[in-house]
């Protein structure tokens, strides 16, 4: 495949909504209402600023911009064909993923559906109800003619405090292995680089799921083994077994031993584990970007990389509508430090 095209619109893409750091460009406004000005201004949005005290719709801010980002890498997809075209469309699977799991998390803990309804990126707003008992099985219903209603069905019965848990590793779980075995059947350089990102990806996913089901949910070590993403690219479904069966204490021990340590730095447990796998991946899909050539390299790390911006954005803002300090908003965000950064 010629990947010229690709690659162009790709640098597109990156120019306007990733190389300008928009998440640091926001963090460096005096207030919310300038920020939220800044990110129109930048993603060329049509969010309403807030007018007095008013404060930033963070909700509405989110959904344009994930409505945005989707609507750009879904144009991707006219470029590609055969294989490549499978595996792009095995990607942006992760957006429909993304809303099944938002459905859950409405059912179970019975939010607003009209703002469900509204907030669905991938999925036809249609399969939710106007009214009525909506439970997880008449959701899962819906889905019977989908590959996730059969791997669903086995949570109707589970308490509402683990099955979100259950939901979001079964589903990952099905995406990352499909996603592993699409990118086997690239050619070349583009097989070789797509199974190494996505590989790393696995790897920080395994680790941080065994540690949330043992210190959040104590979920038995055998049930964890069976929720184990296949396709990592450093930790073999053996090492991790053994991680599975380890109290916290030995597995953040055995954890330092690996490249993966800095989840969890000197061995100790960390409340920012999320951020700090965030990073390694921003990081990461960065230098795939840059230095990829006629390849899946730019497209595969825009995908990811837009999704942080969302993140960071998310963060920022929110961070100034509480009236946080910068410099500590800056340690939460995954974009990396740039040399000579100084936040107040």
């Amino acid at each position: 495949m010629n990947y010229a095209a690709v690659n162009t619109k790709a640098r597109a893409v990156y120019a306007k909504y990733i190389k300008q750091s928009p998440q640091l460009q926001l963090l460096g406004m005096d207030t919310p209402k300038a920020a939220l000005a800044k990110l129109n201004e930048l993603w060329k949005l049509d969010i309403e600023l807030p007018s007095g005290k008013e404060a930033i719709d963070l909700y509405e801010v989110n959904k344009q911009m994930e409505h945005k980002v989707y609507e750009e890498l879904k144009d991707f997809l006219y470029f590609f064909q055969g294989e490549e075209r499978k595996f792009y469309s095995g990607l942006l699977e992760r957006y429909k993923i993304r809303d099944i799991k938002r459905i859950f998390r409405t059912i179970v803990h019975g939010e607003n559906r009209n703002l469900l309804r509204e907030s669905l990126v991938a999925l036809n707003p249609a399969i939710i109800p106007e009214d009525g008992d909506w439970k997880v099985e008449r959701f899962i219903e819906t889905l019977k003619d989908t590959d996730y209603a059969r791997k669903l069905t086995v949570y109707t019965d589970i308490p509402d405090d683990r099955i979100l848990f259950y939901v979001e590793m079964t589903l990952d779980k099905s995406y990352y292995e499909n996603l592993i075995e699409r990118a086997k059947k690239l050619s070349g350089s583009s097989s070789k680089l797509a199974l190494s990102l996505i590989g790393n990806h696995i790897d920080l996913l395994n680790i941080t799921y065994l540690y949330r089901g043992e210190k959040t949910y104590s979920i038995l070590p055998q049930e964890m083994v069976n929720f184990l993403i296949d396709g990592g690219e450093k930790l073999s479904r053996q090492t991790l077994s053994i991680l599975a069966y380890e109290d916290i204490k030995e597995f953040l021990k055995n954890v330092a031993d690996t490249k993966f340590n800095f989840l969890f730095p000197g061995g100790r447990e960390a409340t920012n584990m999320d951020i700090r796998m965030e990073r390694d991946l921003y990081k990461k899909f960065l230098n795939a970007y840059q230095t990829s050539g006629f390849d899946i390299g730019k497209i595969l790390s825009i995908t990811l990389l837009m999704e942080l911006q969302i993140r960071d954005i998310s963060t920022v803002l929110e961070g100034k509508r509480l009236g946080i300090n910068s410099n500590i908003v800056r340690d939460l965000l995954t974009i990396p430090l740039k040399e000579g950064e100084v936040w107040q």
